[in-house]
């Protein structure tokens, strides 16, 4: 199943909704895998550009996929709020940031540019309306692709 989920540009680019597209794929491919995920009951969907802002400050901190991952981890298994500056910060602790310095960073708004500067490229440069969007070369992907499709798109050498 080929599942796009369009995004919304006048809301930090986020996907309408968790299940913009019916049946959500993501969660057999999770199970295929032997990863468990869930689709938050957290309603409305939170906004995450807070927590995308943290990601900014991870980056500066060299840990940039690290937060990444316990993002995730936190909204798709543990049903997290992570458009909750608390719960933002108790995380970054979680991964030993400086959680004084990592809240400050959210609060003065330090990294709110840096993220509209990251939101602008991928919206008018790389033209990234769907999520998920794989771009290699001059070909891009988007949805979330089977394995054996990936694969192809990974492999495929054409320039």
């Amino acid at each position: 199943m080929n599942c796009v989920q369009l995004l919304n540009p006048h809301d930090g680019a986020k996907a309408n909704t968790l299940n913009a597209c019916g049946a959500n794929p993501s969660i057999p491919m999770a199970e295929r895998l032997g990863i468990h995920i869930v689709l938050p009951k957290i309603s409305p969907q939170p906004h995450t550009g807070l927590a995308f802002e943290g990601y900014h400050y991870a980056v500066d901190q060299g840990q940039g996929p690290a937060y990444t991952h316990r993002m995730f981890t936190a909204f798709f298994q543990e049903e997290r709020h992570i458009e909750k500056l608390s719960v933002l910060t108790e995380l970054a602790e979680d991964l030993g940031f400086d959680a004084p310095a990592f809240r400050y960073g959210l609060e003065s708004g330090i990294y709110q540019e840096r993220h509209q500067q990251a939101l602008r490229h991928a919206q008018e440069k790389m033209r990234i309306t769907a999520v998920p969007t794989f771009v290699r070369n001059r070909r891009r992907l988007q949805g979330l692709p089977s394995l054996s499709q990936l694969r192809t798109f990974l492999t495929h050498n054409e320039l």
